[in-house]
């Protein structure tokens, strides 16, 4: 039996001293972060192509002398429909993926699937916005599922074959040994990077860029969920930050603190956060930012259910965004270790004060609101410098 947090109709009111005036709502815009934002609204539209690998390809990528993949691309067009499906929840309904299939591509002996997408894209329609490359053979068990690339600047929507924007997997999870049921989580991480979000994990150096240890996101763990349940084919959920970069998140759902903007040493008046999955409403937060010069925490509820229904408990999460050009799209995210009990959360009633010390969070306990959708109270404390508690004699 899974634990969860009491859930009551109210929340608990927490104590402590607040500030006469709230900070949320007074920090910077996602472009004012530098953030690049594509607004992938609507119909994004996706041709399939199988990538035919040689018997004696020198790519150490392959295993060429198991089982091949014995579906045609229609069939693999007709399975992609549970992905349409997990990012139209996760958009609401603003972004759809349509999938048509492609004819087969193929690869020299000396080649790679770069060579493949390359050659799908070229081939691809004018009025396609990405490619998705499914390779014939399966990968070794200690390489990369697949790729995925946001493709060059341009205008959205635009043509694949000028932006090369794509996604490519090996034959894994299209295999017998799935029947009719495969799972979906590795393509769904690479759409993902199509989108533009880059990979989360608890290391702040992405000199290891093979780090997926963090369950709560599609852009690291994406099994995540099938490790607890087998028969689980979807991803984790979308963290709030990179629904926000696809414009399915808007600035009027977005508490922004800017630190400097508040006075040391007081809790702040709490901001109702409502869970991550919820629908878009009028006054309705569903991010928390709270800024400093190069990086930013976000905090966001995940609710267990629906595509985080493996999660042992509804749970805030906190992570760190780090502004960086040498980074994936300019930007890495570190999830931060909370508490001891339940690491990478923050459970309901408790409280976490960040590495070095500058701010510190409250949860308030988990509530539901009118449509049932779990909400809590979050409180914020910028922390005085540790000579100014010396010299207030604390």
């Amino acid at each position: 039996m899974r634990t969860r947090f009491a859930v009551g109709l109210l929340l608990v009111a927490v104590a402590g001293c607040s500030s006469s005036s709230s900070p949320w709502g007074d920090g910077r815009s996602i472009r004012e972060w530098g953030i690049r934002v594509d607004r992938f609204l609507g119909v994004d539209r996706w041709e399939v192509a199988i990538c035919r690998v040689p018997d004696a390809v020198e790519d150490p990528l392959y295993v060429t002398d198991a089982e091949r993949l014995a579906l045609d691309v229609a069939t693999i067009v007709e399975r992609l429909t549970g992905v349409s499906e997990y990012f139209s929840r996760w958009s609401h309904g603003r972004y759809d993926i349509e999938w048509t299939a492609a004819d087969d591509v193929s690869m020299a002996v000396d080649e790679n699937s770069y060579d493949c997408a390359d050659r799908a894209l070229d081939a691809s329609d004018p009025s396609t916005n990405g490619v998705l490359i499914v390779a014939d053979a399966q990968h070794g068990a200690d390489r990369p599922g697949g790729w995925g690339r946001r493709g060059d600047d341009c205008e959205r929507p635009c043509a694949a074959r000028d932006s090369r924007r794509s996604a490519y997997v090996g034959a894994s999870d299209f295999l017998t040994y799935w029947e009719d049921d495969s799972p979906l989580d590795l393509i769904e991480h690479e759409i993902g990077h199509a989108l533009g979000w880059p990979h989360s994990s608890s290391v702040a150096d992405t000199t290891d860029r093979h780090v997926y240890d963090s369950d709560v996101d599609v852009m690291s763990n994406s099994a995540a969920p099938r490790e607890i349940d087998e028969t689980r084919r979807h991803a984790p959920g979308v963290l709030a930050i990179n629904a926000w970069s696809a414009g399915w998140l808007g600035d009027g759902e977005v508490a922004r603190v800017d630190l400097d903007r508040i006075r040391a040493g007081d809790w702040q008046d709490a901001v109702r956060l409502a869970a991550s999955d919820a629908a878009p409403s009028d006054g309705r937060r569903r991010l928390v930012t709270i800024e400093f010069d190069t990086s930013f925490l976000t905090v966001e509820l995940l609710a267990d259910r629906g595509d985080n229904d493996h999660l042992p408990a509804s749970r805030v999460v906190v992570h760190e965004i780090i502004i960086d050009p040498d980074a994936a799209e300019g930007r890495r995210h570190v999830v931060l270790p909370i508490g001891t009990d339940a690491p990478l959360a923050l459970g309901a009633g408790g409280e976490w004060t960040m590495p070095g010390g500058e701010v510190s969070i409250r949860i308030g306990d988990l509530a539901v609101a009118v449509d049932g959708s779990p909400v809590v109270d979050v409180r914020i404390r910028r922390n005085a410098p540790e000579s100014e508690h010396d010299s207030a004699g604390n």
